[in-house]
């Protein structure tokens, strides 16, 4: 049976959420996206990549993601679709 990713928020980019897939050892697919306040039925994927972190270290493996969430979120702000809710954190 496949277990079907749950969306997870991004902690360093507010307006994004994050799909997680794994493939076997070193073999993991992201896909950072949107859910813009002004279009409730819109999914904005703004960027698919695999993971390839081998032989850094633990920083440089963070370094990389982060860098990978901030192009993703870059993309959507530069959308048609981004407003400044999207930026606004939700409370707990």
């Amino acid at each position: 049976m496949f277990d079907e990713p749950a969306p997870l928020p991004v902690v360093t980019q507010p307006s994004l959420w994050e799909l997680r897939w794994s493939f076997g050892p070193n073999r993991e697919l992201r896909l950072y996206h949107a859910e813009p306040a002004g279009v409730p039925d819109l999914l904005f994927a703004a960027k698919y990549h695999w993971k390839d972190y081998l032989g850094l270290s633990q920083a440089g493996k963070e370094e990389r993601q982060n860098a990978e969430m901030a192009e993703a979120a870059e993309r959507f702000r530069r959308s048609d679709f981004h407003t400044v809710q999207d930026e606004e954190i939700a409370p707990d």
